[in-house]
């Protein structure tokens, strides 16, 4: 979990504009690979063991709640919903709604041979059905990016 140390200094400093559940057992996060026939990406599932989900300053980035993995609203259920509508492939794990700029989303296909047990993010248009790399090559370098530039674009 030392990918997301950073991140949690974040949350925990600015706790005032951060929610979180507190973090999945180790079968939820099993139940979530079988539903969504994959291997998450390790700061993935470390993010949800740690936290179990993440709202900062507005911004959700889903994961599940305690240890009932399936509700709406949790990372299963919505990539079920929206991969069954036909608006996300299989291959791409959405964790953020942008919503008029798309969905953030694992690619986990595309992994990186240096660093297999993580995958490239990017933002995906589920209207036009097209994705663009953000340059991220994990979960977690993502996060702590995105939570740093919510810091400073709103001096917190």
């Amino acid at each position: 979990m030392k990918m997301l140390s950073n991140v949690k200094m974040y949350v925990h400093s600015h706790s005032n504009i951060a929610d979180f559940g507190t973090g999945l057992p180790f079968e939820a996060v099993g139940y979530i690979e079988d539903k969504l026939n994959c291997t998450l990406p390790k700061s993935y599932k470390d993010f949800l063991l740690e936290f179990g989900w993440l709202t900062f300053r507005g911004n959700d980035y889903f994961g599940e709640i305690n240890s009932k993995p399936g509700l709406p609203n949790g990372v299963t259920m919505f990539n079920l919903q929206e991969r069954n509508e036909g608006r996300l492939p299989d291959y791409l794990i959405a964790f953020k709604d942008e919503e008029d700029f798309g969905l953030i989303c694992m690619d986990i296909s595309n992994r990186d041979v240096d660093k297999p047990a993580e995958c490239r993010i990017i933002r995906w248009d589920p209207w036009d059905l097209e994705g663009d790399d953000l340059g991220f090559d994990s979960f977690a370098s993502f996060l702590e990016h995105d939570i740093r530039e919510l810091i400073e674009q709103n001096n917190l």
